[in-house]
């Protein structure tokens, strides 16, 4: 049972202005509102997460209220990770390093 879940997107290495870098960070969190609400109909948060990186375009932390199961974690992730990575792809950045974490 997972409590949060962060979600980090490695920054592509290209140049990106503070626009699109937000315009990302945008892009991300409305998929996993959609993800997460779509499938687990539970309130949740999402915020920026504490530590800031030059390394991450997208960092973030969403605080899933009633937790989240192992199996609805295995569920959500891959299609989470698959829809980000699509999105990114459409916007010419090609996000190689997408990293979700899920802590109790």
């Amino acid at each position: 049972m997972a409590d949060l879940l962060q979600i980090q997107v490695k920054h592509p290495g290209i140049a990106l202005t503070e626009k699109e870098q937000k315009l990302i960070a945008c892009l991300v969190q409305r998929i996993c509102v959609h993800h997460l609400h779509r499938r687990l109909g539970r309130r949740f948060r999402i915020r920026p997460a504490n530590v800031d990186s030059i390394h991450l375009v997208v960092h973030q932390t969403v605080a899933i209220e009633q937790g989240i199961s192992n199996e609805e974690l295995n569920d959500i992730v891959p299609d989470l990770v698959r829809d980000i990575r699509e999105t990114l792809a459409w916007c010419d950045v090609v996000a190689e390093d997408i990293v979700l974490v899920a802590k109790a």
